[in-house]
């Protein structure tokens, strides 16, 4: 990526949040600490345990919306087996393993849960985590110093603007995960844009200091 594209690109997102009278996306923030607060993959009662971490007072659009419904599938394997979904989210959070290696893996355990709901039911039709938005809602929610949430169209998009040596073709979580750390050290590093950050956290009485979901702001809005 090149610097200076970066730096007028931050610069360009510093000038739009300054027209904004307030912030809208403030439910990323809300989400990921409902999350804190109700996350416990040791949880006996599993289902409401997920249930409860990913609900909101703000907004679902993270995972619902028209003909996307990913966590009421996962609800459903969860009723199926729900040790096995343990399982399956303990090695999707393991960060002693690779990361493209548990992405895929959790993506075929789905497929595999998949084919055995649509056999009791064909109203089953997909799990919708293959284009990896929820699997980055996990990942960003549990470890938000080091993910960011996912929109692989737009990330790509953003990898052309800043005319990055690899323009990914297809899902990648380690690129994308390396490329959003080095968009994250800059907007760590802006001063105007640190400034607004916590003018808006005051304003809209909410913690929005976790920077993880200001990269994802940054990388996915239009402007």
């Amino acid at each position: 990526m090149k610097v200076h594209l970066i730096k007028e690109r931050i610069s360009e997102y510093v000038n739009a949040l300054k027209k904004l009278e307030y912030f809208p996306e403030k439910y990323y923030w809300e989400n990921h600490q409902n999350f804190q607060s109700n996350w416990d993959i040791e949880a006996l009662d599993f289902d409401t345990m997920f249930d409860h971490s990913f609900s909101s007072k703000i907004s679902l659009r993270l995972w619902k919306h028209e003909n996307y419904f990913p966590k009421e599938i996962m609800r459903k394997f969860i009723s199926h087996d729900k040790e096995f979904v343990r399982t399956i989210f303990r090695d999707l959070l393991n960060e002693e393993k690779d990361l493209n290696m548990r992405v895929n893996r959790f993506l075929l355990y789905c497929d595999e849960l998949l084919m055995i709901l649509q056999k009791k039911t064909s109203k089953a039709a997909d799990h919708f985590h293959h284009d990896q938005k929820m699997i980055f809602n996990y990942l960003a929610f549990s470890y938000p110093e080091d993910y960011v949430l996912y929109d692989f169209e737009k990330f790509a998009k953003t990898m052309q603007l800043f005319q990055a040596r690899n323009i990914p073709r297809m899902h990648d979580p380690e690129l994308f995960t390396k490329m959003m750390k080095a968009i994250r050290l800059f907007l760590s590093k802006d001063e105007s844009f640190l400034q607004l950050k916590n003018q808006f956290s005051d304003k809209e009485g909410i913690d929005l200091n976790e920077l993880s979901f200001w990269v994802y702001d940054f990388y996915t809005r239009e402007y």
